[in-house]
């Protein structure tokens, strides 16, 4: 397998993420029992090929809609080889 790094520089935590392959029917649950504070990274070991990377901010509904903020980000893994993924600031 490969190792993805998972890197938080959002300004928020990370309350959920998911890693599905590319082809995938469903990005399944969140990988992460615990936040990714911003400034931190945790790694994983995946298999080689087409991965989408999923990350998302708690947020609340209210009469204004709702402010949940999520990111996805596409990668192809390598076998033995580490790749990095960086979530930064979500754009207004």
């Amino acid at each position: 397998p490969g190792r993805l790094i998972v890197r938080n520089n959002a300004g928020t935590p990370i309350t959920a993420l998911t890693i599905s392959r590319c082809d995938a029917m469903s990005h399944g649950l969140s990988r992460i029992s615990d936040p990714i504070p911003h400034g931190g990274a945790l790694a994983f070991n995946v298999g080689p090929g087409c991965w989408d990377v999923m990350a998302g901010a708690d947020g609340y509904c209210g009469a204004d809609g709702c402010s949940w903020k999520q990111k996805n980000v596409r990668v192809t893994m390598v076998s033995r080889r580490t790749q990095s993924v960086t979530f930064g600031p979500a754009r207004e």
